[in-house]
Parts: structure tokens; sequence; C-alpha cells
């Protein structure tokens, strides 16, 4: 794990030349952290540099390095960013050229007041006058400056503390692409669910159609902007990572039928040809069920010692055999 500067691939016609991304690990992956791979995972191939950034400060401090490991081997394997940078926030923090960064924005933000980067925050962390929750968008801010990437890729309720870079004096040339918050099987937030909500790459056959049962979806004709787990998990969850990329799927005139890709998926979807039944549901539960096994079948044993399977797929959900 290496951080100077820039990390520029030789991307294509059209593609930036460097992403930058940042996320706050859990100890056990869930399909809440698909939607970002997927996006990252298209840009790779076009020889786009990613930097992958690591949040690690709220990890059990005793494990925090147990958790790391699980997640450097999850995003160069499982989700296909092999060639990324990835580092760990708090490793990061520590190194002189990256203060040395910090301190020199900071010395040029006159106009950034401790109000405007509370403001800043999405209204669940504005709790506190710690100096931890002022400094947090201080750090996303600067870990942009460090690496200058071309595109940075955030989670929609960032897009405030990323508002912050005017004050801080960078250029407005850079490209933000911020993506939705992602949702649970009931669509609430998926960092205000639960992991009974939640589905996590420890599910067992018995838990996946307990939750995929019980999952969520938009009624036929309401806005799409509205939160469907279903479309959700096959567009972002089964499609880009399972097979390839072909699903057979039940239309409303029962027929099966292939579906390719999420887009194809999402249109006839949209459109009310394919319907979350009971068939649908089935092939869902299979489709993650193979990407579960396959993950379980290739990480080496000691990168899930510090998972509980039975806390990361709920206590009261009926797992059976685990895998």
């Amino acid at each position: 794990m290496v951080a100077h500067g820039r990390s520029v691939g030789t991307a294509c016609p059209g593609f930036p030349a460097s992403v930058l991304y940042g996320f706050r690990p859990v100890a056990c992956a869930h399909t809440g952290y698909d939607g970002p791979f997927a996006a990252l995972n298209e840009l790779a191939p076009k020889g786009v540099g990613v930097t992958v950034i690591l949040d690690d400060g709220n990890l059990p401090e005793e494990d925090r390095i147990a958790y790391c490991r699980y997640w450097d081997w999850l995003l160069r394997n499982h989700y296909r960013l092999g060639e990324a940078r990835i580092l760990r926030a708090s490793e990061l923090a520590a190194r002189p050229e990256f203060l040395e960064c910090l301190l020199l924005r900071a010395g040029q933000g006159r106009g950034l007041k401790v109000s405007r980067v509370i403001e800043a925050l999405p209204a669940t962390q504005r709790k506190g006058t710690e100096l931890g929750m002022f400094m947090g968008p201080i750090l996303q801010c600067a870990h942009v400056i460090h690496f200058d990437p071309d595109l940075v890729l955030a989670e929609e309720s960032n897009r405030r503390i990323y508002e912050l870079m005017s004050a801080l004096g960078t250029p407005s040339e850079r490209q933000y692409r911020f993506h939705e918050t992602a949702t649970d099987i009931k669509g609430q937030r998926i960092t205000d669910s639960r992991a009974r909500n939640r589905i996590s790459l420890e599910e067992t056959r018995w838990s996946l159609e307990y939750k995929i049962q019980r999952m969520s979806f938009r009624a036929h004709g309401q806005p799409t902007s509205a939160p469907d787990p279903f479309e959700t998990a096959f567009s972002s969850s089964v499609f880009p990572w399972v097979g390839g990329g072909t699903i057979r799927l039940e239309f409303e005139d029962k027929q099966l039928r292939e579906v390719r890709s999420a887009i194809e998926f999402r249109v006839n979807y949209r459109q009310g040809l394919i319907y979350p039944n009971a068939v649908n549901r089935q092939v869902l539960v299979d489709a993650l069920l193979v990407r579960i096994e396959q993950l379980h079948a290739a990480m080496p044993v000691e990168l899930r010692k510090h998972i509980d399977p039975k806390r990361a797929i709920g206590s009261e959900i009926p797992i059976g055999a685990t895998a």
C-alpha cells in the first residue's frame, strides 16, 4: 500500500485518467456496497487509475489490521479491483506529506468556518463538538487535494462536504459523481438499518430466502426516484458479479427469458414486464447464493476469522447450516 500523489491510468478517450472513492467499512461486507464498487469496476478496465480509501477510524483498534486485510482482499478479488491503490485513512493521515498538504490548504481556506464544516455533515452526524467530527470533512477534502483525481465518486449525502473544496482554494474543473445512499431490503437507508434487514455476504440459503421473501419493491407507476430494493438487488448485486451477466427471469406472460445486463433488466422491470413474484425472488436467492459461495470458496479462511456469521446476518434470522 503506497500513497504518493496521483494514481493516473492510461484511460480510454472520454474517460477520466483517475478516480478517487472513500468509504467506511464494517466488520462484514454487505450488498449496500455493491453500487459504487460496480461503478469503479466499470472504470478500471478502461485504464482509469483507481484509488480507494478505507475510512478505518471506527473499526475496533485491536482488529483494525484484520478488518483492513479482509477488505483489501475483497476489493482486489471479489470486486475485481486488483490494480487499484487501496489505502487506510489512519495510515494516510500519519504521513508527513499528507499533513503538509492539509496544513497548506487549511492556511489558504480563509472562508472555511467551523459552522460551515458542521453544516456539511449529514444531520445524523452533527452531534457533539468533538474535534474528530470537525476533522472528518476536512480530511475527506484533503484526500481529494492530495491525490488530485479527475473524478471523485461519493455518496449523495457527502455532496455538501465536497462543496467545501471551493473554500480551500481548489480548482473547479474536477468532476464529482454522487450516487444515492444504498437502502436495505425495506428501502431504508443502509446506514440506519440493522443486520436483519441487510443482505450480508455471510448469508445462507435459509437466511437469504427469509430476507428476500420480505424484500419490498416499488409499485409499478410510482416515481422511479422511490427506493426499490428488488430492482437494486438485481442491478447492483447480481448482474455485475454473477456468471456471464445473463440471468433467466420470468416475464409477465409467464415465459422465462434471458436478461443480459442490468440496463436490460431495469428497462423491462420499470415497464412492468418483469415482476418481483415468487419465481423471480427465487432466482435472486439462487444468484446471490452462487456469489456468496464462490466468495467463501476463494477467500483464505484466516481473513474471515473475525466475522461472526450470526451477527452479520442478524441474530433473530433463521440461518440453517452456516456456509
